[in-house]
């Protein structure tokens, strides 16, 4: 999972936040033992402590709704339709899911693992029973 660097303008919590840029003025991204080593810290709760915040990216709703989709037809029961199909035709089925996955890598602008999606699955659906 990827994520990014941030405070807020001058210490300010009312203030929008700040980024650790990359040479081409974009947000860089950090795994996250990149980050704290970064920062020079332990934990993300010592960065927090100064109130800097490491966090992992986000990805809108309907995107992730999109990994989710393309991870669950991913699955080998999914991919080979139960035995249904033959080993050809599972791999063209595996090569465009595959091409989408990294169509969509390519609009969040990262990498991401169908682990990571399913934690941020996890995480979304937990905070929506909170």
């Amino acid at each position: 999972m990827q994520y990014t660097i941030s405070r807020f303008v001058n210490g300010i919590c009312l203030n929008e936040k700040e980024f650790v840029l990359d040479d081409n003025d974009e947000v860089k991204l950090f795994s996250k033992t990149e980050a704290l080593s970064f920062m020079d810290y332990e934990t993300i709760e010592d960065a927090e402590e100064d109130w800097i915040f490491i966090e992992p990216c986000k990805i809108p709703n309907e995107t992730l709704d999109k990994f989710i989709d393309l991870a669950s037809s991913l699955s080998p029961e999914n991919l080979h339709c139960d035995g249904e199909i033959s080993q050809t035709e599972a791999m063209r089925k595996f090569r465009r899911l595959t091409r989408d996955w990294k169509i969509l890598e390519k609009q969040v602008g990262f990498e991401i693992t169908e682990s990571e999606i399913w934690d941020m699955e996890c995480d979304r659906q937990e905070e929506e029973r909170v």
